[in-house]
């Protein structure tokens, strides 16, 4: 359950800061993911159904979320993931092998989602400070960064494995405001798809929370928090009324 909420009341500063996650906020990951790991399995002789990929998304996720409870090292989550997945999708395959073989190809993977580089050139234009925070290993999401074009909009990246904390906790966020010149919480807003991540690492550090959730719907238990369907609507002025 996600506990906390914070909101902005009528006399509070304006926002300035905007906290961007990168995967499956700016960055179409769904489609790095199933584009990197069909390469891979289809050049050792098994090339994915749908269904596989589908399967593969859903561990993923649950390694993921796992390292953000503390549970597993970064490097479990890498090949443990794998593990799972080829037990039943093709157990001959070294686990550990593929894994890294995925991570190498996700480096040429720098696709966005629809609208990104629109909104980000707006919200420049409208004179928001960005800032992109992030879990990952940092060779490849700086390389999908480069590829991408995000780059001149963005401030400076904080990503998981350069920072050695993970979203959601406080550690990472603390580490991030230390590096932003002026920083204030209370004109700061965290835009991302992740409840378990982004949502709880917003409310754990004190900043908006902005959830991006094209398609999703709020579970009963969601603390009453923005909610935005579309890059088109990342408005801030508005999440000050």
């Amino acid at each position: 359950m996600i506990r906390g909420t914070i909101s902005f009341k009528e006399g509070s500063p304006i926002i300035r800061f905007l906290l961007f996650d990168l995967d499956d906020t700016l960055f179409d990951f769904r489609r790095a993911e199933r584009t990197s790991l069909s390469r891979v399995l289809a050049n050792h002789g098994h090339p994915p159904a749908d269904r596989d990929l589908e399967a593969y998304s859903r561990i993923n996720i649950n390694w993921w979320q796992k390292l953000e409870r503390g549970e597993v090292t970064r490097r479990q989550v890498i090949v443990g993931r794998f593990g799972e997945f080829l037990s039943s999708f093709a157990p001959e395959l070294n686990a550990a092998e593929v894994a890294d073989e995925y991570e190498y190809g996700l480096n040429d993977c720098g696709f966005l989602l629809p609208g990104a580089l629109k909104n980000l050139a707006r919200l420049r234009d409208e004179e928001y400070l960005m800032y992109a925070v992030t879990n990952g290993a940092g060779d490849i999401q700086r390389s999908r960064i480069r590829l991408s074009g995000i780059g001149p909009y963005i401030r400076d990246f904080f990503i998981s494995e350069e920072i050695g904390y993970e979203k959601p906790s406080p550690l990472f966020f603390e580490a991030a405001f230390r590096r932003i010149p002026g920083f204030c919480k209370s004109e700061a807003a965290l835009i991302g798809d992740s409840l378990t991540s982004d949502i709880r690492g917003a409310l754990n550090a004190g900043v908006l929370p902005v959830w991006f959730s094209p398609g999703k719907t709020p579970p009963e238990a969601f603390p009453p928090v923005r909610i935005i369907r579309s890059l088109d609507e990342i408005r801030p002025r508005e999440w000050e009324q």
